[in-house]
């Protein structure tokens, strides 16, 4: 109903549109002969007649363009928010809309019905797939974002479904010049040298069902309920990916898996260069060790010290924007650390201000690891953004089925995400570890 009342809005809004033009067109038409009739206007009069009618003409314009092309512009997230409370208030009482004897419509499942026919119109761009495939959609992932911050973190962009990349692993040399009298061969140079890294897909889907009976029959909005539920279980399966992903089939190679993080005492890929002779594999990430196989160095001193000497690891072009990433447990044990004088070495601000070390924001996320575990990867200092990137697959659509599964509706949920390794010395990861010591 509340639909049907907004659309019966813009009909009248367009009628009084319309209305008003032909008014106005009467009265141009009425100055118009005024104005050829009367012989003795002086010439502000007419001045001032041909200022009205250049006027209204221009009045008539913007109302055809008003009337022809409504349209419905957000200026702020605000309004976007409300907006969307609006619909999925509105849609919530057509689910549970009932005749005067308290029966069901029946409305909600035609409406159904009507629009799992639009959306498997694969073919009519726009017809049912903006609606179902894309908005809500996007607002699953975008919610998920929000809820968990690793996955707000990394950088997001857009990848064909096949996407190669050079990374550059070395550089051109230069030697000192000489002056060449007969008889002298200028050696050459070294050139630059490349290794690719490429894509991978990873999917996902979801498919619960609602019957009949709790989506019209109660008075809590289920539906909207279930996609909020969605939010956050999309959002922990997909950070639990970017973190530990195993590269298998349909799995992202997470930033703390063996795909991207190789701690082999002496040989492990964390632990090379990243250009030049012995350089890293470009798809795994820089690593540093504690000295200690899960744990900290054992004072407070030594710990403080490594903290140091871990962040200056990173290089300088990426220190601009660079973050902590690390759990609660990790954080309470930095908060910990004593000076001589047994003063806090860290702690939290004051006056509204967030958490930071030697300088640099820290963001919390609950499922980085412990630092008390062996060979834990539990900490990363850098601009995640620009070492890892995710976007949305070809695959990515949320679709209403009342047909499978008798006297219910199931919620198919199909999302693929692409992701790729960007600037692969951008982040360095703290581990509790003595390999590479």
């Amino acid at each position: 109903m509340d639909l049907e009342q907004l659309l019966a809005k813009a009909q009248e809004n367009y009628e009084n549109l319309r209305v008003k033009n032909v008014s106005i067109e009467s009265e141009i038409a009425t100055i118009t002969t005024e104005l050829k009739s009367e012989k003795q206007l002086s010439e502000a009069q007419k001045a001032k007649f041909a200022a009205d009618i250049s006027e209204l003409k221009n009045e008539i314009a913007d109302l055809e363009v008003k009337g022809n092309k409504p349209q419905l512009v957000l200026d702020t997230k605000a309004q976007e928010l409300q907006l969307k409370t609006a619909v999925k208030t509105a849609i919530g009482s057509f689910i549970r809309a009932k005749d005067e004897s308290g029966k069901d419509t029946g409305r909600f499942k035609s409406f159904v019905v009507d629009h799992v026919k639009a959306a498997l119109n694969l073919t009519g761009t726009g017809v049912g797939l903006e609606s179902i495939d894309q908005v809500l959609s996007r607002e699953v992932t975008e919610r998920a974002r929000e809820a968990y911050p690793i996955m707000g973190a990394v950088g997001m962009r857009n990848m064909p479904r096949s996407l190669r990349e050079e990374v550059l692993i070395s550089y051109p040399s230069v030697q000192q010049g000489i002056e060449n009298v007969a008889g002298t061969a200028i050696s050459e140079t070294e050139v630059q040298s490349y290794a690719e890294v490429v894509n991978q897909i990873a999917k996902i889907n979801a498919k619960p069902r609602i019957t009949d009976e709790a989506m019209s029959g109660s008075d809590l909005d289920l539906y909207g309920q279930l996609l909020r539920l969605l939010d956050d279980e999309v959002g922990r399966y997909v950070v639990n990916q970017i973190l530990f992903g195993n590269g298998n089939s349909k799995n992202m190679r997470g930033i703390l898996s063996s795909n991207r993080l190789n701690l082999t005492n002496t040989t492990g890929e964390s632990f090379k260069p990243t250009t030049g002779t012995g350089a890293r594999n470009p798809d795994f990430y820089p690593a540093v060790g504690t000295g200690v196989s899960g744990g900290l160095p054992a004072t407070d001193k030594a710990t403080v010290d490594w903290l140091i000497d871990f962040e200056t690891a990173l290089p300088t072009a990426y220190l601009a924007g660079a973050k902590w990433y690390m759990n609660r447990v990790t954080l309470g044990k930095f908060k910990k650390l004593r000076d001589a004088n047994d003063n806090p070495v860290f702690s939290a601000g004051y006056m509204g201000q967030p958490m930071s070390i030697n300088g640099y924001p820290v963001v919390l996320d609950d499922y980085m690891p412990n630092f008390n575990a062996a060979n834990a990867p539990f900490l990363i200092f850098g601009k995640l953004d620009s070492a890892f990137y995710i976007s949305a697959g070809d695959i990515d659509y949320i679709l209403l089925d009342p047909y499978t599964s008798d006297g219910s509706t199931i919620v198919k949920v199909n999302k693929e995400y692409f992701e790729i390794v960007g600037k692969n010395d951008a982040i360095i990861i703290g581990a509790a570890t003595t390999a590479g010591a």
